[in-house]
């Protein structure tokens, strides 16, 4: 079993096999084989807008996957064109009157539908599904509006009520859920920043405070935080500190050769001269002998 690439099929290997009826429904069905071997191919990826349901009438599981805008993606639209073109092919091989049913149908002019069928085993499902890590899961894991890479086969022609279509059959899905239902954690590390603080410096000070290092290697698993990492963190600091302690400065005898300093000249400063600068001394000068007269004059006699 393998898939096959779209860009490479020949549609004249395209084989209809004897076709056969159903007892109940009275539905005639024709196997569809690629050269001797089944039609399997891949899809683009699509959005799963509702998880496969069943179908009350018909009693089988069906589900749809959607394009949006796909003209404007060249890849979605070559694969949808393709489908059709296959299609086509094979009912013109048939040369039938009854009313063709497309597979792919649109919602408007940029979306279309592609609908697909499930295999059905004890009234059940089957259907392989798988996560992004490609871990196996169960129907209930399709979620509205998860992405999905699918596995897809062409297995026959139906013809009931005077009507024709074909039955693709997914085979299995890679899904990728919607950004709301992301279960797994995404926190890698939880660190508070102040400054240039981390998560660390509580057990960086209980160890400069004397606490035994299995101790706080203990507090340190307790609170999921890495103990290699803290060693490391720790080793790194004690190392730059030390550094920085013994590091001397780089000078030669040699390079003060040739060197002169200056003289430092102390100014003799006279402080009489300072206070006397400070001093309004246009405030203090002698009165002339108008003033002396006027200054008498206003004097009284004291008896």
């Amino acid at each position: 079993m393998s898939v096959i690439d779209l860009k490479t099929i020949d549609l004249s290997h395209f084989k209809i096999k004897q076709s056969y009826m159903t007892s109940k429904k009275k539905t005639i069905l024709a196997n569809i084989k690629y050269y001797s071997s089944n039609f399997i191919i891949q899809t683009p990826v699509a959005l799963i807008l509702s998880p496969p349901s069943i179908n009350i009438n018909k009693k089988f599981y069906q589900t749809s996957l959607f394009y949006e805008h796909y003209k404007f993606n060249k890849k979605i639209k070559y694969f949808v064109d393709k489908i059709n073109e296959i299609e086509y092919y094979l009912l013109d091989k048939l040369q039938t009157k009854c009313k063709y049913i497309n597979s792919i149908k649109s919602s408007n002019k940029d979306n279309v539908f592609f609908n697909l069928k499930l295999q059905m085993f004890n009234s059940k499902p089957v259907l392989s599904i798988f996560d992004k890590n490609k871990q196996k899961k169960s129907l209930e894991y399709i979620l509205p509006r998860s992405r999905a890479i699918s596995i897809i086969y062409l297995k026959e022609i139906w013809i009931s009520n005077n009507k024709i279509g074909f039955n693709w059959i997914l085979l299995q899905t890679k899904i990728y859920l919607p950004f709301l239902y992301i279960e797994e954690c995404l926190i890698t590390e939880e660190i508070e920043k102040k400054g240039n603080n981390t998560c660390f410096d509580k057990y960086t000070k209980m160890l400069k405070m004397g606490v035994p290092l299995k101790a706080i290697e203990f507090e340190l698993e307790k609170n999921n935080l890495s103990i290699n990492k803290f060693m490391s963190l720790h080793n790194r600091t004690h190392k730059n500190s030390s550094e920085k302690k013994f590091i001397k400065p780089k000078i030669n005898p040699s390079m003060l050769l040739g060197i002169k300093l200056k003289k430092n000249k102390r100014k003799k400063k006279n402080k009489e001269k300072q206070i006397l600068a400070k001093i309004d001394t246009s405030k203090y000068r002698p009165p002339t002998k108008d003033q002396l007269s006027d200054i008498l004059k206003s004097l009284k006699k004291i008896s």
